[in-house]
This record gives C-alpha cells, structure tokens and sequence, in this order.
C-alpha cells in the first residue's frame, strides 16, 4: 500500500513538473515568436516573458503560479500598446507624408495660377501697346512689360526653387524613417544581426542573380541547459556575445543572422573550397568559453556549437538549401553529443 501511495505521489510530481514545464516553455515561445512578428516594437515583451518562466522555475508554488498568470496577462497587454502604438506611429507618418505631398501640389498650382494671370495681363498689355502710334510711348510700353516679365520669371524660378528644396528636404526625411523601418523589420532586435526575414531576402537575392554562395547553419549545443540554469537575462547576454563574435568572422558582403533561439545561419559568397577555414575560424575565435555578468557577478560558461554547410547548388530553393544545412548540422549534433 505504501508502495502504490510512493507511486502515485511520483506520478503528480511527474504531472505537475511537466505541466510546469510546458508553460515555461509557452511563455518563452510565445515571448520569441511576438518579437519575430512584429521585430522594433518597444516594451522587449521576450525578455519580459522569459523573466517569467524563470521566476516559475525558481518557485513552481501555487501563488507564483497565479501571480505569473496575471503578470502575463500585464505584459501582453504592455505589449499590445505598444504594438497599438507603434502602429499609430506609422499611420501618422503615412498621413503627414500625403498632407506634404497634397499641399505641395496645392502651391504648385496657386503659382501656376498667378503667373498665368500675371501673363495674362502681360499679354493684354503687348496687345494694347499695338494700338499705339508714339514710338515714344510704345518703347515705355515695351521696356516696362520686359521688365514685369523678367521680374515674374526670376520669382517664377526662386518659388521653384524653394519648392524643390522643400519637397526634397520631406523626401530625405520620409526615406530616412522608411529605411529605419525596413531595417527594424530585418533585424533581430536582441544580436543586432539580420533575423529570418532579412536572410530569406539575402538568399533570395542572390538566387535571382544566380551567385554562388553556401549557408553556414549553427546551433548552440545545451543552449536550454544555461538558460535553465542561469536565467534567461544570463542567456541573452550570452547570445549577444555570441553574435558579435560570430559576425566579426565573415566579410562585409556576407551576411549573418539569427534563425531563432539558439540557431545562427551565415549567407556567405566565399568559394566552396574556403568554407572550411571559415568554419575552422569559428570554432577557434567564436566557440568556448565566455565570461558573462550574472545576478552572483560575472560568469565563464563554455559554448559549443554544431554546423551544417551546405553550397547552392543553382537550381533548389531556399527552403531545400536550408533543409540539407540542417540535417548536416543536426548529424554533426548526434556525432558530438
């Protein structure tokens, strides 16, 4: 009896160390997966939601797990104001730029409109000056409109001027924020490094101009195990470190990104036969050990990693080409663990 009591009270704690572990899990996911959808947002909500998981993992008691249910509903609901807001932003941007536009075209045409009176009466005047007889008189008449009309001409052209000055100042300012977005949208907000959206790009680039290039896919190895141990304020610290190293490692016209989690992929044009020194040269400057600041002070935690390399061979798609770099990388993982 007391065997069986020992058995069922092994299965709860099995249950409920599993359900634990599930919604750190979800709050994570769900953390890493808002950030992806809309990257730029203020408010770091995967930061904030990993917080939580770790807090649960610290104390699993009933309270902390109620109080970890409103703190998420309040962090969600941080979140969605600032994705509300950031969405205003860019309406705003939108309508100011339209406004700029209407009323620049509205100027144009109120010139257009007054210079087209101002040669109106111009021309009634060269008519008149017809009916004259006094050369005397017909040569004021003539001096004097040459005048007007050189006068309207210079404003014509420094009102011109003026405009295109204006509308070019507007246009500078438009393109700069609309480059800041698009940059925001390819980039990974925690490494800096282009994020999933910004590698397809670069892949489906140089598929189109039919470049040689290879892909470089990387996973962490244990990455959950530092989290789990550490925090994930620990962990991103870590990843950010990471990503500067690894980045330091390839030329300007390569480009390197963080697939998500703890995946990093590299789009590089080197040559297939130089793959390798590049791959050596990751594992002797990027790999092992890093020293990090935790909450108990700083920290050496050694990172290792698995690659997967794989060339374009010019006729599969992106998802074919990722898909072999996976299962390369994955088969050098069972190898090494």
């Amino acid at each position: 009896m007391t065997s069986l009591k020992k058995h069922i009270d092994a299965c709860e704690r099995s249950i409920a160390q599993s359900a634990l572990n599930v919604l750190c899990a979800a709050l994570v996911s769900v953390g890493r997966h808002a950030e992806r959808a809309l990257p730029g947002v203020k408010g770091d909500v995967r930061a904030r939601l990993g917080g939580l998981a770790d807090r649960l993992r610290t104390d699993a008691s009933l309270a902390n797990i109620e109080d970890t249910q409103y703190r998420f509903e309040s962090e969600l609901g941080r979140w969605a104001d600032s994705v509300i807001a950031d969405l205003q932003q860019k309406t705003v941007d939108v309508k100011e730029m339209m406004l700029t536009l209407a009323t620049a075209a509205e100027g144009i045409a109120r010139r257009d409109n007054h210079h087209s009176t101002r040669f109106g009466e111009l021309t009634t005047r060269l008519h008149s000056i017809g009916g004259l007889e006094d050369i005397g008189a017909i040569r004021r008449q003539l001096t004097a409109t040459a005048l007007d009309l050189k006068a309207s001409i210079q404003r014509m052209e420094e009102e011109g001027r003026a405009t295109v000055l204006h509308l070019q100042t507007q246009i500078a300012t438009y393109r700069a924020h609309a480059a800041e977005s698009e940059r925001r949208a390819l980039t990974d907000s925690l490494t800096g490094l282009k994020n999933r959206h910004g590698i397809e790009l670069a892949i489906e680039s140089r598929r189109r101009r039919q470049s040689v290039f290879s892909v470089i896919l990387l996973d962490l190895n244990r990455f959950k195990e530092i989290n789990d141990t550490y925090g994930h304020a620990v962990g991103d610290e870590l990843l950010k470190h990471f990503a500067d190293d690894l980045r330091e490692q390839f030329g300007l016209a390569d480009v390197v990104g963080r697939w998500g989690g703890d995946e990093f992929i590299v789009v590089t044009d080197s040559p297939e036969g130089q793959i390798e020194s590049c791959t050596n040269r990751v594992r002797r400057w990027v790999l092992g050990t890093y020293k990090v600041k935790a909450p108990s002070g700083l920290m050496k935690i050694n990172l290792d990693a698995a690659m997967g390399i794989a060339a374009w061979d010019l006729r599969e798609d992106s998802d074919q080409l990722i898909a072999r770099a996976d299962a390369l990388m994955y088969a050098e993982k069972r190898i090494r663990s």
